[in-house]
This record gives structure tokens, sequence and C-alpha cells, in this order.
């Protein structure tokens, strides 16, 4: 498997800790809410939303407010220590990479905690589609990783996205 394919597997792994972790209560983090079709709830559930995005994104970037998000939370523990084996030194890049990811995944799914998960879901099942929710600069960041994972492990460095 080519590393820029492993280095997008371990971004789905952040993804999927932090939707495990956004939409638990017993992390303390609001969940992601659909909006209402109702404009006053709307603004209220859009508000919300936007708070708990936030939020996710603050515990994606913050190593100390992931931490504490963390303790009793087993799956979210078992991703974290997943992307670290894999990613070494990447992993702080890879975890603000995918809160950068994240906020576009929140628009698509409306804010609806299903939709991001069934979404999360599909990256799972094929890393390589969450190109499409990057920029080329975070592409390019994500094979900048991949080329740190060759060189470490001495493999050769991979040239491209493989599309």
């Amino acid at each position: 498997m080519c590393k820029f394919h492993l280095s997008l597997v371990a971004l789905t792994w952040v993804l999927t800790s932090a939707t495990i972790s956004s939409t638990s209560s017993a992390a303390g983090a609001q969940p992601m809410v659909t909006p209402s079709v109702n404009a006053p709830a709307a603004s209220a559930n859009e508000s919300a939303t936007q708070e708990a995005l936030r939020r996710t994104q603050d515990s994606l970037t913050n190593p100390a407010a992931r931490t504490q998000i963390l303790k009793g939370d087993a799956k979210g523990q078992a991703q974290d220590a997943k992307v670290r084996q894999l990613l070494g030194t990447n992993t702080e890049g890879a975890y603000k990479l995918s809160s950068e990811v994240l906020e576009k995944i929140v628009i698509e799914a409306g804010g609806d905690a299903a939709k991001m998960q069934a979404i999360v879901n599909q990256l799972m099942a094929n890393p390589q589609s969450l190109e499409k929710y990057m920029t080329p600069a975070q592409r390019e960041e994500v094979r900048r990783m991949a080329n740190d994972i060759e060189n470490k492990r001495g493999s050769a460095p991979v040239s491209g996205s493989g599309r």
C-alpha cells in the first residue's frame, strides 16, 4: 500500500476519532445538530452546530484538550494510538488537517451527526475519496507526510496521489 494512501487512512482515523468524540455525551461535547427549516430555530441550530464544530476542531488541534476528551474514550484512544504509530512526528499536522477537512464534512452533512458518520464510514472504506474534501495545498501536505513516512522507513518517496 502506498504511503500516500496510508496517510489518507490515518486522516480518516483522526476523523473517526473526532466524530466518535463529538457525538459522545460522555466526552462532554455537544453533538452536531441538523438545522431546522424554521428560521429562528435554524439560526439557533446553526449556532449550536458551529459551537460543536469549534469544540471538535479545538479538540483536534489542541493536544491538552484532546487528551482530556480522550480520557475514558477507548475507541478514540485506539484511533489516536493508530495515528501516532503511523505518522509519528506528523501526528499534530494530521490532526490540524483533519480539523480543516471536518468543517467541509459538517457543511456537506448539514451538521447532521448521522450523515457525518456515514461520510466518515465511506471514507474509511475508501480513504482515497478523502481527497475531494482537500485543497491542493492540503493534498500536498499529505504527500509530504507520506514522504516523511517513506524516508523514515527507508522506502522510495511517493510522487503523487495515485491519480
